[in-house]
């Protein structure tokens, strides 16, 4: 997989000491549409961006123009959140990538209260 600007960097480059607060500084630093899109890939799995645009709209319950969906998933690319997979010459697939997961991941884990910080 990779037309990402951060080609060959799967794996979280946040060290185990600080990845709570690190990663809750990515998460928050996302716009919401794009955190929105980020938690329907995690939802999903590898999907492609048609499919992802379905999920944004039942969520948001009305359409979503193409000239916001596909600027926040390559935002989400460039940020190295997710990994983008050309399936043919008009169709790309989105997966997290392992940095991804454990962005979402500190999140569940602050929302449950089980960050290292504490409340």
């Amino acid at each position: 997989m990779s037309e990402s600007a951060n080609q060959g960097q799967n794996d979280c480059p946040q060290t185990q000491s600080n990845r709570y607060h690190n990663h809750g500084d990515i998460f928050a630093d996302l716009p919401a549409f794009a955190r929105d899109m980020l938690w329907a890939i995690a939802r999903r799995g590898p999907s492609k961006g048609v499919a992802l645009k379905n999920e944004i709209e039942a969520y948001y319950r009305e359409p979503q123009n193409h000239g916001r969906v596909y600027p926040n998933l390559n935002r989400l690319v460039d940020d190295g959140l997710v990994e983008k997979e050309a399936r043919d010459k008009r169709t790309n697939e989105y997966a997290l990538t392992e940095h991804g997961e454990a962005v979402l991941e500190a999140r569940r884990a602050w929302l449950a209260g089980d960050d290292e910080e504490g409340a």
